[in-house]
């Protein structure tokens, strides 16, 4: 019986002939799994056995079950590419609980996987983790207006030690992509606008908060913690 080495190897090279010009990131993957020298590609290759042995657990679904799963063959390619360029044990924690994720046969659908892949590789880990804070604290930031006063707060309740500027960067890059709304918090006096904004007497400061896609995410790279 082929050991889960031999059968997701099988798999890849089964996806290889389907995918135009993969011919490297294949190689890549034959190279980390037929032969493990170096050091990060043996301890993502232990990381996918582990995964295997989870998704069997948790979902009752063998390796060569997964392994002709195209959707997981998927995710693999991708979270192998984003692996070996990587080297902080966040993200490959957060891969890992992607994989295994994805092996759920209710798992998130295909597009969503794919954006959420990506986020694991564009974001750093100083953004996930702050957008981990912001879910976990979410009820201490709901009245705040400035983003002054909500970046004092968030250092005072996360502990962590980001710089003002870098910290007013991570809360557009996560705006920008829809994990957070930023609301009708106000800038920084340095950047706010010059237009005049005209507000009703009855209405509402909207405040920052999680989006259902940003705490799906958080839900599909699992065990994060802030």
């Amino acid at each position: 019986m082929p050991n889960k080495e031999e059968i997701i190897v099988a798999a890849l090279k089964g996806a290889a002939a389907g995918i135009p010009f993969a011919g490297g990131l294949i190689a890549e993957l034959g190279d980390l799994f037929l032969n493990p020298i170096e050091k990060r590609k043996e301890n993502w290759r232990n990381e996918i056995i582990a995964v295997l042995d989870e998704i069997n657990k948790k979902y009752h679904r063998s390796p060569e079950e997964v392994a002709n799963d195209p959707k997981f063959v998927s995710a693999l390619l991708n979270a192998t590419s984003i692996a070996v360029h990587n080297h902080q044990e966040e993200k490959i924690l957060a891969l890992k609980n992607a994989l295994i994720n994805v092996g759920n046969p209710d798992a998130v659908n295909f597009d969503k996987m794919y954006q959420f892949l990506h986020f694991v590789d564009e974001l750093s880990v100083t953004h996930i983790t702050v957008l981990a804070n912001l879910e976990k604290y979410s009820g201490q930031f709901s009245k705040i207006e400035e983003l002054g006063k909500l970046y004092s707060q968030f250092i005072l309740v996360s502990k962590l030690e980001i710089e003002r500027l870098v910290f007013r960067s991570i809360i557009e890059d996560l705006n920008s992509r829809f994990l957070i709304q930023t609301g009708d918090l106000e800038e920084y006096p340095e950047f706010a606008s010059k237009k005049d904004i005209l507000e009703s007497s009855g209405s509402k400061v909207r405040p920052l908060e999680i989006t259902e896609l940003g705490k799906t995410f958080l839900n599909f790279i699992g065990d994060f913690e802030p």
